[in-house]
């Protein structure tokens, strides 16, 4: 059953999330909508606060459940280092910049568990548009 949990984990709060923003036409405006996308308060009626704080947790008691959440988070991580890639990012400073958003992302969800007030979706949007301004300006 544990194991079910992460493969819904994984086909829902992951790859359905980055099959959702795929129709976009550039990698900016695809970051831009999985940003959006990501800060849904609940999916399929489950709170994702929650439930990454849940998973989270988990991977810290259980060695077998780390495993795919770090496999999962690699996942999370690599499509944003392909899409910041493609907007002409070098290999470095499309992981750095990846794992900045992602990381900002966490601090949200965290944050939104014990102190909403502090979990404002107007500063993971405002990480999210520097970072890629970082990148391809405007201009992409």
């Amino acid at each position: 059953m544990l194991s079910a949990l992460l493969d819904l984990w994984e086909k829902d709060f992951t790859a359905q999330l980055i099959a959702n923003v795929a129709s976009q036409p550039t990698p900016r405006a695809r970051l831009l909508a999985l940003a959006e996308e990501a800060l849904d308060a609940s999916m399929d009626g489950v709170d994702v606060a929650q439930a990454e704080g849940a998973f989270s947790a988990w991977a810290v008691l259980d060695p077998a459940a780390a495993v795919r959440v770090r496999a999962i988070e690699a996942q999370r991580i690599g499509y944003l280092v392909r899409e910041l890639s493609l907007m002409g990012a070098d290999t470095a400073q499309a992981e750095l910049l990846a794992k900045g958003i992602y990381l900002a992302l966490l601090g949200v969800f965290a944050a939104r568990r014990y102190n909403p007030a502090l979990a404002e979706d107007a500063v993971f949007r405002r990480i999210v548009a520097l970072a890629l301004d970082a990148v391809g300006g405007r201009r992409r």
